[in-house]
């Protein structure tokens, strides 16, 4: 069965009966950033490592999420022993509460944080109840059905991440998850080494290891530089600090704490995803020396701004997150709880964007800038530090795992074609052949060679947002989901009680802020009206406060001097990349466009939520 299309009937059947061989099927990962699936088969059964899923093109209307075909889940049955994890990101889990129990009643087996952030979804499944979720210590060993796991502590940039060493009697497999070195990484292990270099001693068959940053040649980094830069920004800005960062990395939260009290201002945390995370980092004891966060920007009441640093979710441009919401300035798609950005400010965007979402947050940022605030980046650096670090393994970090596992064959994963392609290129020229994978491949590692079985007939499916999460065919070639009547009917509908829903809630939204500008507008009159009757002191003081209010208030609405306001119906960022893109027009529009990010596209298209990059 060479070089052949293996139908998902007949993975039931594989591997044959050769003796402590392995089977490796590389379901996702690799062609594309996200959905990352690994199959390992041997006589005994098969283990699953990592379910993730990656993003339908925001110009796709209702799909929360794209992934392989869970029939491959079914057609294994209980010959599936077990799913094991790596580590917490969505390209890496977040396929799991919506296959379990459903199609896979398999035993889970992940380290604490991720377990911990799992138990959290299951239970707002509903679900937790008929899972087997089990925990293990990063740095233990154990077994899964007929593989034997060790697992070894690694540097990334959500805590308890480990590589896997997988093995039977004869072959030997490391599979390195997501992983960089780095000395001082603030929160969570450093990569071992030594287990690394203890497991080459003993012979690694193939190594399939992260090729994100493959292509480039940058020295080691560190999270500690990180938290240097951010004190000395927090230090010099006049105003009120925003850093947004990806939800699950706790370091760069633990940095950005750690700055914050050195600089004697307090940090509070908007968007879901990292208040999640950093109850679950603090549960488990992962934070204990970090300084406590604010539980949300209402309790700034009563700071002065320059003593507040407001970490926030968006990294790659999300409509309904908290980056995009402080950029539409209380407007339309805005939030009227969180602090407003004003001139002095500075916004830090303290994360590398995913190729494909530049034209997302650009114009986010964009309009940070004419609120007022200077945008700092990932390539900024101060004082030679930078403000963000990579999660992954440049080519220096690639040597040295190399270097110390010495392996019989390279199978580069996580990547794109050109990730895996330089990673295939550098492993050659550390004298290990290299086999590039293709999604689906079949692989047989036996008698210590690699060899290229055939590839698995396995198509995607997306998730939809119909109220159900209904799983739907997935058309790669138009990048499209395939609906049925029912299933279009049951999205649209549900698409119009969102827009309804939306509608009601800005209503409520426009009348709130309607009376809150009243009572203020009261309060100015009466404070006017008290100071007409004060003498000369209070006269004055009365003045003062009512031009620093006026201005204030200039401010916040963005006037132009002389020009009447026009009201203008709000345009979505990703509408407006829509429109240049079938006009064949640049990125003007969208750079352009109101940052309005009107509710019901961000009900209709979804959060495209982060991978920890």
């Amino acid at each position: 069965m060479h070089n052949e299309i293996i139908e998902i009937d007949a993975l039931a059947e594989m591997p044959a009966s050769t003796s402590g061989a392995i089977l490796i099927c590389t379901l996702g990962g690799v062609g594309g950033i996200g959905m990352n699936w690994t199959l390992y088969g041997t006589e005994g059964g098969f283990i699953l490592v990592d379910a993730g899923t990656t993003f339908a093109p925001r110009t796709v209307a209702g799909v929360a999420a794209v992934m392989p075909d869970p029939r491959i889940l079914t057609t294994l049955g209980d010959r599936l022993k077990g799913l094991v994890v790596t580590h917490f990101h969505e390209d890496h889990v977040g396929a799991i509460h919506r296959l379990w129990p459903g199609y896979a009643k398999c035993p889970i087996f992940a380290p604490p944080f991720a377990a911990r952030m799992l138990t959290g979804r299951f239970q707002e499944a509903g679900t937790q109840g008929q899972i087997s979720l089990k925990t293990f210590d990063p740095g233990s060993s154990f077994r899964v059905g007929p593989f034997r796991i060790k697992t070894i502590p690694v540097a990334h940039s959500t805590p308890d991440c480990v590589a896997l060493s997988i093995e039977t009697k004869q072959t030997r497999v490391l599979h390195t998850g997501d992983w960089k070195i780095d000395a001082k990484p603030g929160v969570g292990s450093v990569t071992d080494l030594k287990a690394l270099a203890e497991l080459g001693v003993k012979g690694v068959d193939v190594m399939l290891c992260d090729s994100t940053n493959a292509d480039r040649e940058v020295p080691q980094t560190t999270e500690a530089a990180v938290r240097r830069a951010m004190e000395s920004v927090f230090r010099r800005t006049k105003g009120m600090v925003f850093v947004s960062s990806f939800g699950s990395n706790v370091a760069r939260m633990a940095s950005v704490a750690h700055a914050a009290k050195a600089t004697r201002r307090k940090v509070a945390l908007a968007g879901r995803s990292l208040r999640s995370a950093a109850d679950a980092a603090q549960a488990l004891g992962l934070t204990k020396d970090v300084p406590a966060f604010l539980e949300d920007a209402a309790k700034f009441k009563g700071t002065d701004r320059r003593a507040r640093v407001l970490m926030c979710t968006g990294t790659q441009g999300e409509d309904n997150a908290a980056l995009a919401k402080l950029a539409a300035d209380h407007g339309p798609g805005g939030d009227a709880r969180l602090p407003r950005v004003l001139p002095g400010d500075v916004v830090v965007h303290s994360a590398r964007i995913i190729p494909g979402n530049e034209d997302y947050i650009r114009p986010i940022l964009d309009r940070l800038k004419e609120l007022g605030a200077e945008v700092l980046t990932a390539d900024s650096l101060v004082g030679g530090d930078p403000l963000h670090v990579t999660g992954h393994p440049c080519r220096e970090d690639l040597r040295t795992i190399y270097a110390a596992v010495q392996p019989r064959f390279a199978l580069p994963i996580h990547g794109s074609p050109s990730h895996l392609a330089a990673h295939a290129q550098l492993a050659e020229s550390l004298g290990i052949p290299s086999l590039e994978p293709v999604p689906g491949g079949v692989y047989e590692v036996h008698n210590h060679q690699l060899s290229f079985i055939g590839r698995l007939a396995a198509d995607l499916v997306a998730v939809m947002e119909d109220g159900e999460g209904s799983i739907v065919p997935w058309d790669g070639a138009a990048e499209s989901p395939v609906l049925d009547a029912a299933a279009r009917s049951r999205f649209e509908a549900h698409t119009e009680h969102q827009r309804d829903r939306t509608a009601r809630r800005t209503s409520r939204t426009s009348r709130n802020d309607l009376q809150t500008s009243g009572r203020r507008g009261a309060k100015r009159d009466v404070g006017q009206g008290r100071s007409e009757r004060a003498g000369s002191p209070r006269e004055k003081m009365g003045r003062s406060r009512n031009s620093a209010v006026a201005s204030t208030a200039k401010v916040e609405r963005n006037d132009k001097p002389g020009a009447q306001r026009r009201q203008r119906e709000p345009v979505t960022v990703a509408e407006a990349h829509v429109k240049e893109t079938r006009a064949g027009r640049s990125s003007g529009l969208a750079r352009k466009a109101s940052i309005a990010l009107d509710s019901k596209f961000i009900q209709q298209f979804g959060g495209y939520r982060e991978m920890g990059i």
